[in-house]
């Protein structure tokens, strides 16, 4: 909550001190993304025991995407802030329960933005961009779920989660050179938690996102 509060303070302070208009440093974009998600382990019963399982799946989803540039060094070179909430659908495999249930999802990240050349500014003259991002992701999944294994609800499982992420995207103009597009790769970082041992047969806890954004007005 308290990152959430400085990002909106710094977003709010920024646009009340800086003389340029507020909309000649906003950019919105709509995107498409898709992900793989192996989710933090937790202990479920079993018949006979209790052992660590996890949730394994595909999160397919659309965002809007918000960036503020808090500072333009040049017309190829910005500092800012970013999000961009998505909403998707997604379809898991508990490997202990043995089965599967699809849900929807939400993930809100919240980034700090270094952005070179196309689509750092308004004024970029460059037909070719690169960003660097960094923050942390907030994500619900599955947000519902909708099949629980033995008619026994399964909330044990982790479904919200607050992950640090860094983004790597590159930016260019489609064929006709009308919509600048942004491709990007967004990868979270997670831990098991440290009873996890190699024994569990459990892998690494990870979230990795690809997607396309199609900049608005650009």
């Amino acid at each position: 909550m308290r990152i959430i509060t400085l990002f909106i303070f710094i977003l709010f302070t920024s646009s009340q001190t800086n003389g340029q208009n507020f909309k000649d440093k906003l950019f919105k974009g709509w995107g498409i993304q898709a992900g793989l998600v192996n989710t933090q382990a937790k202990k479920v019963k079993t018949p006979f025991s209790e052992k660590y399982d996890l949730l394994f799946g595909y999160n397919l989803g659309l965002s809007y995407n918000f960036r503020y540039n808090l500072y333009e060094a040049s017309d190829n070179l910005s500092f800012g802030v970013s999000t961009a909430p998505a909403l998707g659908v997604v379809d898991l495999y508990s490997f202990v329960k043995k089965g599967a249930w699809g849900g929807g999802s939400i993930n809100i990240p919240l980034e700090l933005t270094f952005d070179v050349g196309a689509g750092s500014t308004y004024n970029s003259d460059k037909n070719f961009g690169i960003a660097l991002k960094g923050g942390i992701d907030m994500n619900i999944i599955p947000l519902l779920w909708l099949k629980n294994f033995g008619g026994k609800p399964y909330d044990n499982y982790n479904r919200f989660f607050i992950a640090p992420h860094a983004t790597l995207a590159i930016r260019y103009f489609g064929k006709k050179g009308t919509a600048l597009r942004e491709l990007f790769c967004r990868y979270d970082f997670m831990k098991q938690p440290s009873g996890v041992t190699k024994e569990d047969g459990i892998g690494p806890a990870f979230l990795l996102r690809v997607g396309l954004i199609y900049f608005i007005g650009y």
